[in-house]
């Protein structure tokens, strides 16, 4: 564990938490992610999973990651199954110096949002430190897949949103031209996702698929019914939270469809 921490251990030793320059710390990550970028462009494999595993253990991308799981989301104040939440600044800082990817998960406490019509809608919450560990799996991550996306490609993307979509759509279809329209729904997406496919799809270093494959594979318990019990499943992502749907996102094929005109 020593030897993990150790690169970044001496630069987060001697500042505190109120003390970090943020813009410093971003533009070193965006930095690095950059590089990730242009090396997944130009399909050199080799040295993208270098500068990912590079990236894992930058301190600034962890202070980053810890930034973006106990304070920008709106979940922060939210438990899991530890019941342990890190709102501190001293808390915050010792989560960024001992936070690495070791290929373990904590159950994921599963709550119920309620429904208009009466029923719960199950929703879960992971421990904070997973959460902070998606993110900084998630830094790693996009870039490399950012530089193999479709460019009509808009879920769960940075910079990108719903009104990029229709703006997309409007251009295609405003020229006084009919053409096909396809309307295209993986059913329980999200529940029947295969693990070991998916992995086999991830293209990344050995630590992230470790980590990934724990995630998939941590039990659920659901504490909004009358008797508890932890459940793990085979297939499907114990939890839709966004790190979970962009992975998802990564390995979905890509599919192209192109306007036809109508005869």
């Amino acid at each position: 564990m020593k030897q993990k921490e150790s690169f970044a251990a001496p630069y987060l030793e001697r500042i505190t938490w109120d003390e970090i320059d943020w813009n410093y710390s971003f533009n070193k990550v965006r930095t690095l992610q950059s590089r990730i970028f242009k090396a997944s462009l130009e399909n050199d494999s080799e040295r993208a999973h270098w500068l990912q595993r590079l990236l894992l253990r930058n301190p600034h991308a962890k202070l980053v990651a810890v930034y973006n799981a106990t304070t920008l989301t709106t979940g922060r104040k939210t438990p899991g199954i530890d019941k342990q939440k890190i709102l501190k600044s001293t808390e915050k800082l010792d989560l960024a110096l001992h936070l690495f990817l070791n290929g373990k998960a904590e159950t994921i406490r599963r709550v119920g949002i309620p429904k208009p019509n009466g029923d719960n809608r199950p929703f879960g919450v992971p421990a904070i430190r997973d959460r902070a560990k998606q993110c900084l799996c998630k830094l790693a991550l996009e870039p490399y897949w950012e530089a193999k996306f479709e460019p009509n490609s808009y879920g769960f993307r940075p910079g990108r949103s719903a009104h990029d979509a229709i703006e997309a759509i409007y251009s295609q279809l405003n020229h006084n031209v009919d053409k096909w329209v396809f309307n295209a729904d993986i059913q329980k997406c999200f529940d029947k996702i295969d693990h070991e496919a998916l992995l086999n799809k991830l293209e990344a270093p050995s630590i992230i698929k470790s980590q990934v494959k724990a995630w998939l594979q941590a039990g659920v318990i659901d504490t909004y019914v009358q008797k508890p019990k932890e459940i793990r499943a085979t297939v499907g992502t114990p939890s839709r939270r966004y790190y979970f749907t962009a992975t998802s996102e990564y390995c979905a094929p890509r599919i192209r469809v192109l306007p036809f005109r109508l005869c």
